[in-house]
C-alpha cells in the first residue's frame, strides 16, 4: 500500500466525498438550499464546513487532495466519518488501512509450521520491551 502523501490525501478526498454523499442535510441546511435552488442528496462542502466550524476553503482543499487537515480538524473529521483517530492516521498518513469504514483488517495467512516461530518472536519482543521499561525506570523515566 502506498504511503505517498499525495495519494493518501486523494484517498481522504474520496472517502470524505463518500461520507458527505451518505449524510443527510439538516432541516436548516435544506431550508438554505430551497432558497438557492433544488435540494441535492447528501451535504455540500459549505454545509460540512459549517458543521465542523472550519473554513469553506479548507474543506475544498481536503476534497481536492491539496492539503491535510490540522489535528483539530482531523478530530472533527473522525467524528463526522465515524472512525477513530488511530484509523484516520493509519489510513491517511501511513497508508496501512484498506478501508475507512470499520471493516476488520484481514488477518495474514500463517502456515502451520510458522506458529511456533512467530510465538517465539513475540516472546523475544516482549522481553526486549520489558528490558527497555526496566532501563527507563532505573534512569528516572517512565514507561
Amino acid at each position: 500500500m502506498s504511503t505517498d502523501p499525495n495519494e493518501l490525501r486523494k484517498r481522504l478526498a474520496v472517502d470524505l466525498s463518500a461520507a458527505m454523499a451518505a449524510t443527510e442535510p439538516t432541516a436548516e441546511e435544506l431550508g438554505k438550499r430551497r432558497r438557492r435552488g433544488p435540494a441535492l442528496r447528501g451535504i455540500k462542502a459549505a454545509e460540512l464546513a459549517g458543521r465542523l466550524g472550519v473554513g469553506y476553503d479548507a474543506v475544498l482543499d481536503w476534497l481536492a487532495g491539496r492539503t491535510e487537515p490540522s489535528r483539530e480538524s482531523r478530530l472533527l473529521l473522525c467524528d463526522f466519518m465515524g472512525i477513530t483517530e488511530d484509523v484516520f492516521i493509519a489510513r491517511y498518513y501511513l497508508g496501512s488501512v484498506t478501508s475507512a469504514q470499520s471493516d476488520p483488517i484481514p488477518s495474514p495467512t500463517v502456515e502451520a509450521g510458522q506458529v511456533a516461530e512467530l510465538a517465539a518472536q513475540v516472546a523475544e519482543l516482549q522481553q526486549i520491551v520489558k528490558r527497555l521499561q526496566d532501563s527507563l525506570e532505573a534512569h528516572g523515566g517512565t514507561a
